[in-house]
């Protein structure tokens, strides 16, 4: 079962309607606002999106803490985690790219809720 302990939480703004993207990996898109995170060679991550907000409304973003996240595949737990090109959480392998942070749990599939330990940095 997902779990979450949220550290701190930034309100910013949906640059586009992300009311079906709660859980999913978020960058900065421009002044204040963010949308799903979708090149993890490109898109520096600011968290994971914790509402559901249409475009133009209030973004809630966790910026660090354990929160739930999406699974774009099956993660074993301990996996190092970056983001697929849906803004779902995946092992991270390779350089160059951004990570997410951590699986506190394992997923079995895509779709799955874990929880995940933020840990943003380019590796």
């Amino acid at each position: 079962m997902a779990y979450e302990i949220l550290g701190q939480s930034v309100p910013m703004t949906a640059a586009a309607d992300l009311s079906s993207k709660q859980f999913y990996v978020v960058h900065g898109s421009a002044a204040d606002s963010v949308n799903v995170a979708t090149d993890n060679t490109a898109h520096i991550p600011l968290g994971i999106l914790q509402n559901k907000p249409q475009s133009g409304q209030a973004a809630a973003v966790c910026i660090n803490g354990v929160s739930k996240a999406v699974a774009g595949d099956a993660v074993s737990a301990g996996a190092l985690l970056t983001f697929d090109s849906e803004g779902r959480v995946v092992t991270a392998s390779g350089t160059g790219i951004y990570t997410v942070g951590i699986a506190l749990q394992a997923a079995s599939a895509a779709g799955e809720i874990i929880p995940v330990l933020i840990r943003v940095f380019k590796i």
